[in-house]
């Protein structure tokens, strides 16, 4: 009996000897194996970062043409309309004012903007009259002019220059009545119209809304006519001593 189990002992030691063994084994194990399992989870992470970036490139790229399809998308909406020119638009303002380029001066052409329109202001002079045109950008359609000549300056004669103290002669007046400065002579109104209607080529039954007003400029009685034609309104500046046209404005309706 002893015999029998003393073999047993040994036998269940060997066992537990085995069984720690194991245990033992698969400890050191795992410990060999940590530093494995951390590269490789390391290495995979990156292969997966760089799988990522060319999506990430990719999507970058293809959002530059259409960044840059929309931006062109925007420039053709405000993009301005077809424009004359400048120099378009003198060749239309001389040739409705009957000059030639080489017969003017001071031309003046610059881009400005009426009721939201893109226009031309275009002005020059010939002979001392001074021409004023609005010309459309878009169209070359002149919306309004204007020419206002120059106030002429009387020449000195010589008998308007003052003598010296030494050579004037005093001349007492005789023991007459002085007589008076003759009264500058007076345009009537129909004379006033009629010199309007000339200016722009229009006959009296051809025009409507005619208004006919006295007014003062510059010291000068003149008369003040407008009236319209078609879509036109035109306003005419007639001297009220001489008849004279002074100036010619119109401005066309939208």
């Amino acid at each position: 009996m002893k015999h029998r189990h003393s073999r047993s002992l040994k036998i269940a030691a060997s066992a537990l000897a085995l069984v720690l063994c194991a245990a033992l084994f698969a400890f050191l194990y795992e410990q060999a194996r940590a530093p494995a399992l951390a590269e490789a989870t390391t290495s995979s992470a990156a292969v997966e970062q760089k799988a990522e970036e060319p999506k990430k490139e990719t999507t970058a790229n293809n959002a530059a043409p259409k960044k840059e399809e929309k931006q062109n998308e925007t420039a053709e909406i405000e993009a301005p309309e077809a424009d004359v020119g400048r120099d378009k638009a003198l060749a239309l303002a001389l040739k409705h004012a009957g000059l030639e380029k080489e017969t003017v001066h001071d031309v003046d052409v610059d881009a400005d903007r009426e009721q939201k329109k893109a226009v031309y202001e275009v002005s020059f002079e010939k002979d001392g009259v001074e021409y004023d045109y609005v010309i459309s950008a878009e169209t070359g359609e002149i919306l309004s002019h204007k020419k206002e000549e120059e106030p002429k300056k009387q020449p000195v004669t010589a008998s308007a220059v003052q003598q010296p103290e030494a050579e004037q002669k005093v001349v007492e007046p005789a023991n007459e009545t002085p007589a008076e400065p003759p009264k500058p002579k007076t345009v009537t109104r129909e004379a006033a119209v009629s010199a309007a209607l000339k200016a722009v080529s229009l006959k009296q039954h051809e025009v409507r809304e005619l208004e006919v007003e006295r007014d003062v400029e510059r010291g000068k009685a003149v008369f003040e006519v407008s009236f319209e034609a078609g879509r036109v309104e035109f306003d005419v500046t007639v001297s009220a001593e001489t008849g004279k046209v002074l100036r010619v404005e119109s401005d066309a309706e939208d």
